[in-house]
């Protein structure tokens, strides 16, 4: 923790961070080398996990992929195409 303050990415730590390089509920710079970085994602507060358990979903390994969310999902996403659906609408850059 004390790293993260001395490095300025303190808020990484109380906000979460998708895997682009965005801090969840903030406004955020590009980051060199990380083309999805910079976006606002002031609306998305949460993080969603796309595999936080390292499942395979119909034999298809889902990456450990998180996104900032403007909400989390309200049910269990049991198939491939209901996580497909459920970023697309609610966590896509």
């Amino acid at each position: 923790m004390g790293y993260s303050v001395v490095a300025g990415a303190a808020g990484r730590l109380l906000f979460g961070y998708d895997s682009f390089g965005n801090v969840c509920g903030k406004k955020n710079s590009p980051v060199e080398g990380a083309p999805l970085s910079g976006q606002d994602m002031t609306l998305k507060k949460h993080v969603f996990f796309m595999n936080s358990c390292n499942l395979e979903v119909k034999g298809v390994r889902l990456d450990r992929t998180a996104l900032c969310v403007s909400h989390c999902p309200e049910e269990q996403l049991d198939s491939l195409e209901e996580v497909q659906l459920f970023a697309n609408t609610s966590g896509r850059h």
